[in-house]
C-alpha cells in the first residue's frame, strides 16, 4: 500500500547531501508521503510524481534523480554483489 514511500530514506539522505537540512528534507518528504497515502491524490499519481512537483525537492534533485531514487532498479542495485559475497563467487 505504501508504494514508493518506503524509499523515503534515500530521498532524505540525498536531499541532505544536496544542502537541505534534515528537518527541511523530512518535512518535504512527509508532505508528499502523506498526500500519496491519504487518497486525495489524482488517480494513478505516485509518491515520485508528488516529489517531482514539490518545488524544493525538484530544485535540489531534478526529475531524473527523483525517478531514479524511487525505482526498484536503484533499490536493488547491489543485490548481485551481495549474493557474490555471501556465496563466495
Amino acid at each position: 500500500r505504501a508504494g514508493q514511500v518506503v524509499f523515503s530514506g534515500h530521498y532524505l539522505l540525498e536531499l541532505a547531501r544536496r544542502g537541505a537540512t534534515r528537518e527541511q528534507a523530512y518535512g518535504w518528504i512527509q508532505e508528499c508521503a502523506l498526500r500519496s497515502l491519504d487518497g486525495k491524490r489524482k488517480r494513478g499519481e505516485t509518491f515520485c510524481d508528488l516529489m517531482e512537483r514539490h518545488p524544493e525537492v525538484l530544485r535540489r534533485l531534478g526529475k531524473h534523480r527523483i525517478r531514479e531514487l524511487g525505482s526498484m532498479k536503484y533499490q536493488l542495485r547491489h543485490v548481485r554483489e551481495i549474493y557474490r559475497a555471501v556465496l563466495g563467487h
